[in-house]
């Protein structure tokens, strides 16, 4: 059985281990696990490297990571600074509140509460020099270091030395054709990779060096390139791939859980007698590395961290799905591809969702960090706001074992358990999400809770 269906299975603790430790081992990266070194700290940066540098001699670049790489660089180096920039602009001005009241406007208070007016000009002056020295410290030198567009990029001084001698020669216009010709059939039956991709991009096309791409078929060409090199080097016999690219093209999920690469994707590789594939999310990677290769060490909090910028990055894919979405509205206001309405339904029940959702946490964070109350008066006051929000993770998994609990009720045929079971998979994807935020945002606030101790 397993010999005909090789697709279908998963992979042993034992092969992952032999896999990371083999020489017939290749390890790849997405485009987005190297852009993601532009949106991280420090830190996480430098752990990341450290690991692939500990596997160098076992990395291979197919040339469609690489243009995808040097095409989209500037643009996430700008997104970056930009975002710090705004970061910027709203703490210069947290003051703006207080200072109509201590200003000589009609709303100046120093004529009715002297001492009151001295108390707030002394509490806006102490609240701007925090602010002042937060952001010299902690976003003018992000702002400086984040700048490699006139500036010196050691990112890709790196990727181009950790490259050299391993990149795929590129695919000629003859291969570009006849995949874009596979790909068409492929997408229409929803066989990975990439047939998500079709919904933005459509037709859209570019251009490099002489030959013309469809960008919907970028995935298609990516992973054509990694058949291609597993079939004609005898040496390799394992692949592990590491993407942020968490959408449903390229994963199997079950009840909101990612279990691993889709059926299709793993039996197509697996007939090219390839012993063992995987794939990873990048700080899945950075997790296994550290518990399978030798003098490895990466912080929690880089994997944390990384774990954040993928989520992050799938929101704003949805966010993108439904700015594009809009343009598909007739003069009645009626989808015209209804599958699109999938997508608005999705962000408003998100937004909805989120919108009040996090608010004690955030409300700590702008007291911790702004107001001038006293340590313990901090401590007590986020100590508070993380157990609240523990307390909505213990709802928020009551409700999701409920929606699994009537999952398993359900008959195994009929139309009605079909709809049912999509009802539940978005319920249970969605508890899955409550989590994971509410998670994150206990991590930052128990982070700033370690400075104050």
């Amino acid at each position: 059985m397993r010999d005909k269906f090789k697709g279908f299975y998963g992979v042993s603790t034992e092969d992952e281990k032999n896999a990371f430790l083999s020489n017939k081992t290749i390890f790849i990266f997405d485009t987005n696990c190297f852009l993601n070194l532009y949106r991280c700290d420090e830190d996480t940066k430098n752990d990341f490297i450290n690991v692939v540098n500990n596997i160098k001699d076992r990395i291979w670049f197919p040339f469609q990571i690489c243009l995808e790489y040097q095409r989209n660089r500037i643009k996430v180096i700008s997104s970056s600074m930009k975002n710090l920039n705004e970061i910027k602009q709203e703490l210069m001005t947290a003051t703006k509140v207080i200072d109509v009241f201590c200003n000589e406007s009609q709303r100046s208070i120093k004529n009715r509460y002297s001492q009151l007016h001295v108390e707030l000009c002394n509490l806006k002056e102490e609240i701007e020099k925090k602010i002042n020295n937060f952001i010299s410290e902690s976003i003018d030198n992000r702002l400086s270091k984040s700048d490699l567009i006139s500036k010196p990029d050691d990112i890709r001084s790196w990727i181009d030395t950790v490259s050299m001698g391993k990149i795929s020669e590129p695919l000629t216009q003859e291969q570009i054709d006849g995949i874009n010709k596979k790909g068409e059939r492929r997408y229409k039956v929803k066989i990975g990779p990439g047939w998500e991709d079709e919904k933005d991009k459509k037709e859209s096309e570019s251009y490099f060096d002489g030959v013309y791409y469809k960008d919907k078929y970028g995935d298609l060409y990516l992973w054509t390139e990694i058949l291609n090199k597993v079939e004609s080097d005898e040496k390799v016999e394992n692949i592990i791939f590491v993407t942020n690219d968490v959408k449903n093209d390229w994963w199997y999920r079950e009840h909101g859980k990612t279990i691993g690469p889709l059926e299709c994707i793993n039996t197509e590789i697996k007939n090219k007698n390839i012993k063992f594939f995987n794939m990873y999310t990048q700080s899945s990677f950075l997790s296994k590395a550290t518990s399978l290769l030798d003098k490895i060490h990466v912080n929690d909090s880089s994997i944390e961290e990384l774990e954040r910028l993928s989520d992050n990055i799938s929101n704003d894919d949805l966010s993108y799905k439904l700015l594009n979405s809009m343009k598909t509205y007739d003069n009645n206001n009626v989808i015209k591809n209804p599958a699109l309405g999938v997508y608005i339904k999705q962000y408003e029940d998100i937004k909805n969702k989120y919108s009040g959702l996090l608010e004690s946490g955030k409300v700590a964070l702008e007291m911790a960090r702004i107001y001038n109350t006293s340590k313990e008066e901090k401590i007590e006051y986020i100590n508070s706001s993380i157990n609240r929000l523990r307390e909505k993770i213990m709802e928020c998994s009551e409700r999701r074992d409920g929606y699994i609990e009537s999952y398993a009720r359900l008959p195994d045929s009929g139309a009605f358990a079909e709809d049912e079971r999509d009802e539940l998979d978005w319920q249970i994807g969605q508890c899955d999400n409550e989590i994971n935020t509410l998670k994150q945002e206990i991590r930052s606030l128990t982070a700033y809770l370690y400075t104050l101790q």
